[in-house]
This record gives structure tokens, C-alpha cells and sequence, in this order.
């Protein structure tokens, strides 16, 4: 099961404490940087085999004293050996092996797996720049199945956020656009919670023989309800409209650039004021605008906000609220 982002860090700061109050003189040692303890974070929860060694190997190459050093080797020497075993019983499992690991230890056992299947299929033997095109592309399209995710999610987001039957809908009977906003394509039997959050991955294709660069967008659904109706909702994510962007665009972002989180502004601005217009058209229903709150729309008894944060970490978010009754 994938643990959540909060309660990763919460298992993190946990652990420092207990060693801290035992008394340990090496508490000190388990406290990790910033950047250590976001790779540890990548390569624990990722979901496939290939990337979560392929993030193993960067952690390694990265921070190969770091605090996570030790159980992230196990984790790449117990894995590494296995996944090769599986490039083995297929083309396409050799294939997943070199493009999640170009360089690693079997790299040169997964290639000649590949050529022995061209071989015996009456192909050439391939050479490294055939090689290295069929890594890029298996790699490019993993990335960009994942890239899709996260702009659909937020693009469900705004869905249920603009759907005229949210507001005063029962909490136990959401309409389905908030139900595909909250659970993706994954689909629930459990109901609708008041919270809840998403951990969406996904990476901007580097170079053959580089690693790619991981993202990651906590996506946070809020509802709020008064006897048992919806009165409103938020979604919010750290460096949303950053993420966004780079998940649309392929094109990486500095999310401590001022000009970069305005430029992920501009875009989300135009996103979300489109798929208002319907609900909320600007000419009847735009209102004045002030500091981080970069948009708002009020009429019909709803008030739509989007609040964009020009901190590095600090939440972007857009919520729609009762303002009067329907």
C-alpha cells in the first residue's frame, strides 16, 4: 500500500524522536537534509519496479553518505537482481529493464536479450543508436502516461468545482464529478470523505544515460457540508499551478523562480477562468482581485477563489462556496 506524504513524514519525525529520547549519541546522525529525505521519500514510494531503482541509483549517486545510504542499497541489491531476472522472459521486460536502468549492472546482459530477439526475428543487430532510441521512447511514454494523470486530475478538479449541482448536493449522494475528482479512475465504494489526498508522480524525460527529473503533486480535495450538504469545496496542492504546467508542457520549472511561478500562474488563470465562463461568465459575475487571490467569481448565491502563492512550497488552491441559498 502507498503511504501518503503526510503520514511518510510523520513516521520519519517519529522515528528521530524515539532514538533522540532513548538517548542514543547518535540521534543526531538520523536527522536528514531536505533533499536526502525527498529522494528517500521517491524511491520508497514509488509504485514501479524499474523507477523505484532507477531512483534508488540516483539517491545513491546523490547522497552516498546520506542518512537513508544503507536501506537504500538493500533495497537497489535485493531488487536490481530480480528485475533483470524478469528482462529475461521478454523483449519487452528487457526493454523496461534499459529504460529504467541504462547503466546498471545487467544493462549489457539486457541488450544482447534484445539483439538475440531481433536476431531471431531476421532483424539487424542493433546498434547503440537504435538502442538507445528504443530506451528513450518506452521511457517517453511512461513519462507521459504519468504527466496525463496529473493534468487530468487537476482538470477533474476544476470539473466538480464548476458543476452547478455541487453546491447543496447531499454529501452522501456527491455528483459524479466530485466522485472522479476525489478517486480518480480508481472508483470507491466507501463514499465521499471529508479530506483527502492524492499523490501524483510523474517526470520530465532526460537525455539517454541521465536521469530523469521526478515531480510529485499532493493534490488535497476539502469538503464542507451543514446538514449534510455540500457547502463547499477546495482543492489545493503545494506548487499546484507549477506542477501543472510542467505535467502539460513537458517543460521544467523552477518553483522558487518568481518568473517561473508567474508564468504556471498565467496558464492556470486562463485553464480555470474557461472552464468557469460557463457557470460564471466574467462579464456579469468577476470580481475585484487582491494580493495572492488572483481570481474570483461571485454571483448566483456561489463564489469561486483561486488563491496563488508566490512562496515556494506554500499551497495554490481554488474553492467554490455557498454564498446565499439556491
Amino acid at each position: 500500500m502507498t503511504v501518503s506524504a503526510r503520514k511518510f513524514d510523520a513516521l520519519v519525525v517519529a522515528l528521530v524522536a524515539a532514538v533522540a529520547l532513548s538517548g542514543c549519541g547518535f540521534s543526531s546522525m538520523l536527522v536528514a537534509s531536505s533533499s536526502d529525505h525527498e529522494d528517500y521519500r521517491a524511491v520508497r514510494i514509488a509504485a514501479h519496479p524499474g523507477t523505484r531503482l532507477a531512483r534508488a541509483r540516483a539517491y545513491l549517486e546523490r547522497h552516498p553518505r546520506g542518512v537513508y545510504a544503507d536501506d537504500v542499497r538493500r533495497i537497489y541489491d535485493t531488487e536490481e537482481p530480480a528485475f533483470f531476472e524478469r528482462a529475461k522472459d521478454s523483449p519487452e521486460a528487457a526493454r523496461d529493464y534499459l529504460a529504467s536502468l541504462p547503466g546498471g549492472p545487467h544493462a549489457d546482459a539486457a541488450s544482447a536479450i534484445l539483439r538475440g530477439s531481433y536476431e531471431r526475428a531476421g532483424d539487424i543487430a542493433m546498434d547503440r543508436e537504435l538502442r538507445d532510441g528504443r530506451i528513450a521512447e518506452v521511457r517517453f511514454q511512461r513519462a507521459r502516461a504519468a504527466r496525463k494523470t496529473v493534468s487530468t486530475a487537476s482538470l477533474d478538479a476544476l470539473g466538480a468545482l464548476a458543476d452547478a449541482a455541487l453546491l447543496g448536493a447531499r454529501i452522501d449522494a456527491p455528483p459524479a464529478s466530485l466522485v472522479r475528482a476525489v478517486h480518480g479512475d480508481r472508483g470507491s465504494l466507501s463514499g465521499l470523505p471529508r479530506t483527502s489526498e492524492r499523490d501524483l508522480f510523474f517526470s520530465l524525460p532526460a537525455a539517454v544515460g541521465r536521469h530523469d527529473a521526478d515531480r510529485v503533486l499532493t493534490l488535497r480535495a476539502i469538503v464542507d457540508e451543514r446538514e449534510h450538504a455540500i457547502t463547499r469545496l477546495t482543492f489545493a496542492g503545494a506548487d499546484w499551478f507549477v506542477r501543472w504546467y510542467e505535467a502539460d508542457t513537458n517543460d521544467g520549472l523552477d518553483p522558487t523562480s518568481p518568473a517561473d511561478r508567474k508564468k504556471a500562474r498565467a496558464r492556470a488563470l486562463e485553464i480555470v477562468a474557461g472552464a468557469l465562463e460557463g457557470r460564471a461568465p466574467a462579464a456579469r459575475c468577476e470580481k475585484p482581485t487582491k494580493g495572492s487571490v488572483v481570481l474570483v467569481r461571485e454571483c448566483d448565491g456561489a463564489r469561486v477563489e483561486v488563491v496563488s502563492s508566490d512562496t515556494w512550497g506554500d499551497d495554490d488552491r481554488i474553492t467554490v462556496e455557498r454564498t446565499a441559498a439556491p
